[in-house]
């Protein structure tokens, strides 16, 4: 009598099943009393969404790490992974555009899919909706990027097996050409800004490549006026979590504090902003609130706010003939300056707080094209100097 064969453990198979899913089958183990294969079934609605689980789940089984997957919802597991490790965890702000991500994009789309059942194709009908809606390609891959953190926790904690998230295809950003004034335009808008209440701040943001947040949440204890340089590591960042919204501090967009050299003329206009605001202390007397401490500030110590700031430079912009222009073009306008006069780019880099040289040469890279073409002449220059009268 010929024994019957007897399955491999870790051995898998995949078939596609007459209501359109496709089902995965592997072998767990045997029964100890009976010799039966123990087999498990994984289910998705592409053929790669569950070849991709077998294959994970054949590894942990020849790994001897298998553990069973999850049978709680997406929704549950959401609520759960924020509260344990992202609450009391993560920056404030960070928190808040999470919370936001779930309760608006993901619970309304995935709640009710079991965690072990998500697919690919699940996530990218969510990032279909989303371009429906028009949500901006940034947004969408915000949105992603939040539910495979969750998913990512979920994977390493062994709950299952694999993250669809990784296959997902998101839409490509366009990304936007850097528009920086020129020295005319410059010289314009700072005549428009002259007595308006933001001028100070357009000064800053011009001059020292501060993004908005930055330079609005710019503190005295920030400002070393002794050895002209100022320490750039927070934010005044306004969510919009409820209704109204409100301000908070926050740290600086890549989490990390930058000092900058200045020259004596930002100090000085620096200077002179601090004795107006003691003016309207003084002014102000009981009623003064500056709280953070702030450089720039309402009659009565309060922030300023981004939303007004922006109205401002728009009426700034208009009035210097370039109604176009906007609040972080002023950025853009300070580190193609930087690079035009001869900054080089570690430099540039370090000031506006990028996280690699590589990125500002990217973003400002016609700029960095006139530099190589500079260059080419300076040493053109030299030869025609220095060698060719020689030889």
């Amino acid at each position: 009598m010929t024994a019957k064969k007897r399955s491999a453990q870790g051995s898998g198979s995949i078939k596609h099943r007459a209501d359109g899913r496709w089902e995965a089958r592997y072998v767990l183990g045997h029964d100890p009393a009976t010799g039966k294969a123990i087999r498990k079934s994984v289910y998705g609605s592409t053929q790669q969404d569950v070849r991709r689980v077998l294959a994970a789940a054949v590894q942990m089984i020849d790994t001897h790490t298998y553990k069973e997957q999850a049978k709680t919802t997406v929704g549950a597991w959401l609520d759960f992974w924020y509260k344990t490790y992202c609450d009391g965890i993560l920056k404030r702000y960070t928190l808040m555009s999470y919370e936001s991500i779930i309760r608006l994009h993901l619970k309304p789309a995935l709640a009710a899919i079991r965690l072990c059942d998500l697919t690919t194709d699940d996530i990218q009908k969510l990032v279909q909706k989303l371009q429906r809606q028009g949500k901006s390609p940034k947004t969408v891959k915000n949105v992603c990027g939040c539910l495979s953190a969750a998913i990512e926790q979920a994977k390493g904690d062994g709950r299952i097996m694999s993250n669809p998230c990784e296959y997902v295809k998101y839409p490509k950003a366009a990304q936007k050409e850097v528009q920086p004034l020129t020295v005319e335009q410059m010289t314009a808008l700072l005549n428009a800004a002259a007595g308006d209440s933001y001028e100070d701040v357009f000064f800053i943001c011009l001059f020292c490549g501060l993004r908005k947040g930055e330079a609005l949440g710019l503190s005295w204890r920030q400002v070393d006026f002794e050895s002209n340089h100022i320490i750039v590591d927070q934010q005044l960042q306004h969510t919009t979590q409820n209704l109204g919204g409100y301000y908070i501090m926050a740290g600086t967009k890549n989490g990390k504090a930058r000092m900058r050299d200045v020259p004596p003329f930002i100090m000085d206009r620096l200077h002179a902003v601090k004795q107006r605001q003691l003016l309207d202390q003084l002014k102000a007397g009981r009623a003064w609130a500056n709280e953070w401490g702030l450089v720039f500030t309402d009659a009565l110590g309060g922030h300023l706010h981004h939303m007004t700031m922006q109205k401002h430079f728009k009426r700034v912009a208009t009035a210097a003939g370039v109604p176009d222009a906007r609040v972080h073009d002023l950025r853009h306008s300070f580190a193609t300056l930087s690079l035009a006069n001869g900054d080089d780019v570690k430099t540039v880099q370090a000031n506006l707080g990028h996280a690699t040289a590589a990125f500002t040469l990217q973003r400002y890279i016609h700029t960095s094209e006139q530099m190589k073409k500079d260059s080419a002449q300076r040493l053109q220059d030299f030869y025609e100097k220095s060698i060719e009268k020689k030889a």
